[in-house]
């Protein structure tokens, strides 16, 4: 017997990479098994989870219902759901059992491949942000014998509608506590946030960027520097470029936009932004504030209790739509700007010279968020629930 993790996203797959770890910690002889429809899956090799059958990511990556346009642009991408369904389907033994870290189509994609309910954590849709719709719960009925959703209200919502559900914790935040205590010492003020050593002109503060890690990253970093650019307030100013995409591409980008690139620095006037791959949960902790067009890392930042600035950005992942949907699904912890660079990076003044402010709403992160350790004890439910 095997326990697959299915996963389409970058955040999905990082928890469902942390359940697994757990589970195999508890039960050391068990097979499991990773399957991401949309990524390579590097959060679970950098596990030793083994990846059995991987996907192709679509043009919007994962956002297909974002405009018509970019369900036009994932149509050639369907061939390759189905190779993903068949390999699923030809892999798959009697016994085996699955866990889906996604969206209700990921579930169902499942339930086609192993002829069998499996279990789903649903990690986006929440009553404080956009809620399951009626089919959804319908459908995830038929298709999992347990949801744990990612806070308590939700769990009870779907509970009074017929489904099995519970909150275990969140395990999008786990993990990030445990480097803060020594990260926190390293990153504030020394050379991760600023060329200098010590505090120095950086005494207003330290700004986080995240441009987000699907394909429209370097574009959503030009316009974070265009925010940056017109902060007139002194702070060190860090961007975390995600490990999985060139740091090749963020230079160009910005080069593109007028910045001058020198190593791992972005310069233009007086403004210098330091540009640093696969170190967001190293830069997280001395953070005063973040500006991210990004999914789970913003959701991240929040858990963490720092207060993040949001506003639409490039790609179907950062509609406003989509960033005011977790505006209010992060409970206060973010704030949605609608408007130009200048209104957001006001936004982002007023935060620096703020410390209450920024204390207050990281307190509503960390309170919708909820603790870490979610991951455990999701394991420790499955252990009952696949009767391991």
């Amino acid at each position: 017997m095997r326990v697959w993790f299915l996963t389409n996203g970058y955040g999905e797959d990082r928890a469902a990479a942390l359940i697994a770890t757990e589970l195999r910690a508890r039960r050391p002889t068990l097979a499991v098994v990773a399957a991401p429809l949309v990524t390579p899956g590097i959060e679970f090799t950098a596990r030793s989870v083994p990846v059995a059958v991987a996907g192709t990511a679509p043009p919007s990556g994962g956002f297909p219902f974002a405009s018509v346009a970019t369900l036009v642009r994932d149509l050639p991408t369907v061939p390759a759901y189905l190779t993903y369904l068949r390999r699923l389907r030809r892999l798959a033994l009697a016994g085996d059992q699955f866990v889906t870290a996604g969206d209700v189509f990921l579930t169902g994609v499942a339930h086609l491949a192993f002829g069998k309910r499996g279990v789903h954590v649903a990690l986006a849709k929440s009553v404080h942000g956009q809620p399951h719709t009626r089919i959804e719960r319908v459908l995830l009925g038929r298709w999992a014998s347990l949801v744990f959703a990612r806070d308590a209200e939700t769990a009870a919502h779907l509970a009074a509608h017929g489904m099995r559900a519970c909150f275990a914790g969140n395990p999008l935040v786990d993990h990030l506590a445990v480097v803060s205590a020594d990260a926190a010492t390293r990153a504030r003020p020394g050379r991760m946030w600023s060329a200098e050593d010590g505090d120095g002109p950086w005494a207003g503060g330290h700004v986080l960027l995240l441009p987000g890690s699907r394909a429209e990253a370097p574009r959503n970093l030009v316009k974070l520097l265009e925010v940056a650019a017109q902060v007139t307030d002194p702070a060190a100013w860090v961007c975390a470029w995600p490990g999985a995409l060139p740091i090749a591409r963020a230079a160009q980008a910005a080069a593109d936009a007028g910045w001058e690139t020198t190593g791992t620095q972005l310069s233009r006037g007086n403004r210098t932004v330091a540009l640093l791959a696969g170190q967001f949960e190293s830069l997280l902790p001395g953070a005063d504030v973040v500006v991210g067009l990004a999914g789970t890392a913003n959701e991240q930042a929040a858990a963490l209790g720092k207060p993040v600035v949001t506003f639409a950005g490039c790609g179907p992942q950062t509609t406003a739509a989509r960033m005011e949907e977790q505006a209010r699904l992060l409970g206060g912890a973010a704030q949605f700007v609608c408007g130009s660079a200048s209104e957001v990076a006001s936004a982002v003044s007023a935060l620096l010279r703020a410390p209450a402010e920024r204390s207050r709403r990281g307190a509503l992160g960390m309170a919708r968020l909820g603790p870490a350790g979610g991951a455990a004890r999701i394991a420790d439910h499955l252990i009952e629930e696949l009767g391991l």
